[in-house]
């Protein structure tokens, strides 16, 4: 899954998986995908929904309590459209870019 690649860079380290598959059980909208790959040693599986083009980004909820410990959480920008733009940051640097430059995420 080319998402978790991207991620994985953002991440600072923090989400480093490898072997990623995905398992797709079925090809209605709402069908779950599960999500399975190997990080520290071991084997985790995430589930999503099957939103058609759109990527569930419950996902990276998941994730987020996977990579909680080191203090790094996705955060997404609210673009105000269907686009998508994702960093990871601290809570710290995340309230000092909303102090310093306005700019809201969702955490």
């Amino acid at each position: 899954m080319a998402a978790f690649g991207e991620w994985a860079r953002i991440s600072r380290g923090a989400f480093s998986p490898s072997n990623v598959r995905e398992e797709w059980q079925g090809e209605d909208e709402d069908d779950p995908v599960i999500i399975s790959f190997e990080m520290g040693g071991r084997t985790h599986r995430v589930e999503g929904k099957n939103l058609g083009d759109y990527f569930d980004l419950e996902i990276l909820a998941q994730l987020d309590e996977l990579i909680r410990p080191s203090g790094i959480q996705f955060a997404a920008h609210d673009t105000g459209d269907q686009t998508a733009y994702f960093v990871c940051l601290t809570d710290e640097e995340r309230k000092a870019i909303l102090k310093g430059r306005g700019v809201k995420f969702d955490w």
